[in-house]
This record gives structure tokens, sequence and C-alpha cells, in this order.
């Protein structure tokens, strides 16, 4: 929770991602894009939040054989094709 916490405020307060450290393993990784997409949801998108954004909420190769990242690289279903 401590990681996540510090992303949000770090975020908030405009400050960019290279004013931090976030542990470049899979589990800091996933928590810094959970962080993120939960205060995308409740914010209002910042140049500071789009550019957290684009750093980390998008496949990263290390996690390929993430299945749950695999989601992310499906094609969107759109009401017509239901």
């Amino acid at each position: 929770m401590t990681l996540k916490r510090q992303v949000v405020e770090a975020a908030i307060a405009g400050r960019g991602r290279d004013t931090m450290a976030v542990p470049g393993d899979r589990f800091g990784r996933a928590t810094v894009r959970v962080a993120l997409r939960q205060l995308s949801a409740v914010e209002p998108l910042s140049q500071t939040l789009v550019e957290w954004l684009s750093a980390y909420d998008r496949l990263d190769p290390l996690d390929a054989e993430d299945p749950m990242e695999t989601l992310h690289e499906l094609p969107a279903v759109t009401a017509r094709q239901m």
C-alpha cells in the first residue's frame, strides 16, 4: 500500500514519474498500474497523470506471460458483436 499511496500522492501533487523510484519487479509495476487506473477514474486527467499513465499503463514485455495482461491485447467487442 505504501507504493500505491506514493504514486497517487506524486501524481496529484504534479510530480513527474522521475521524482520517485518505482520497483522494477512485476508486483511493483502492477501496483503502479492499478494505482494510476484508480486515480484516473476519480481525478480529472492532468498532464502529470497522463505522463504517468503513458509510462506505466501499457503492456510490459516482462509481463507478457501474465494472463491478465493478455486481456489488454484482445480486440474490443462492440455491442453489435454481442
